[in-house]
């Protein structure tokens, strides 16, 4: 929303926290042609008008991650909502990414012909299990008819805990220090 100001443009931001629509609003300048709507997507989605939108910009939910005890840096878990309808408290997988996928088709519908739907995801591991959120989230995308146009591979080691190991000693892995950008265009 803060480069949509900057720009000059108008922009909607939409999340379930009322915590946090108040920080998205504090760090605004002039609110003129920004609005923060505090509700669920799938019901403010709807209320949007059909290929109005330029442009999508999200960080959906990382499923159920930031509820779950923080292993390689000990930092306390970031709980966002306790709502039954935020997508981020889903304990089955596959659910979750269906959900994402009903999100996705809603904002398919308000994106103009030719608009880019950019997001920013990062692999999950729970436990011994590794979900790859980037690709299911890209193969969910074009079966309800997004074009994968690129991905960006973010470098967030100096925001992350320095490649820690995760499960030494009983196991080695590699901790996460990346995020992807997936980007994607709605065509006719």
């Amino acid at each position: 929303m803060i480069a949509s100001e900057n720009l000059g443009h108008k922009g909607i931001g939409i999340e379930l926290s009322a915590e946090f629509c108040d920080i998205a609003r504090s760090r605004l300048h002039t609110k003129k042609k920004i609005k923060i709507i505090q509700g669920d997507n799938n019901i403010e989605l709807d209320k949007l008008e059909e290929n109005s939108c330029g442009l999508c910009f999200t960080s959906p939910p990382y499923w159920d991650i930031l509820n779950m005890k923080r292993s390689a840096d000990k930092k306390q878990n970031i709980n966002y909502s306790s709502s039954d309808n935020d997508i981020g408290n889903m304990k089955n997988y596959d659910e979750f990414i269906t959900a994402l996928k009903t999100v996705f088709i809603k904002v398919k519908r308000v994106l103009a012909i030719n608009s880019y739907c950019i997001i920013n995801v990062m692999d999950i591991r729970k436990g011994n299990k590794f979900y790859s959120l980037h690709s299911d989230l890209i193969t969910a995308m074009q079966e309800i008819g997004f074009v994968y146009d690129d991905i960006i591979i973010w470098d967030r080691q100096s925001d992350y805990n320095n490649m820690r190991p995760l499960g030494y000693p009983s196991k080695f892995r590699i901790n996460k220090v990346h995020e992807y950008i997936l980007i994607f265009i709605k065509e006719k």
